[in-house]
């Protein structure tokens, strides 16, 4: 699916890739580790759901704590979170 839908290269040691069921009550994570691949489930409990993209057909590059509230439940976007800021560098 990775690479015939999405046109995309699953081989990528960095990269994972997470689907969602229709449901929204299961995710599983595909992760290419050298030498084979990874696939993790995981399921949650009664009436509990993932905050999936709204769009099923949309591809997401997300950051790791983005990855982290999608596990814990939480939307990916979060407007009210720290950004992280890139330090300028002083001229003397």
């Amino acid at each position: 699916m990775v690479s015939l839908k999405f046109r995309l290269e699953p081989c990528f040691s960095n990269s994972i890739f997470v689907f969602c069921n229709k449901k929204k009550n299961t995710i599983k994570l595909l992760r290419w580790d050298g030498n084979g691949y990874l696939l993790a489930t995981k399921k949650l409990m009664e009436e509990m759901k993932f905050q999936w993209p709204k769009s099923p057909e949309e591809i997401l590059d997300i950051s790791q704590q983005e990855y982290k509230w999608l596990l814990e439940g939480l939307k990916i976007e979060q407007p009210k979170a720290h950004r992280k800021i890139k330090k300028k560098e002083m001229v003397y």
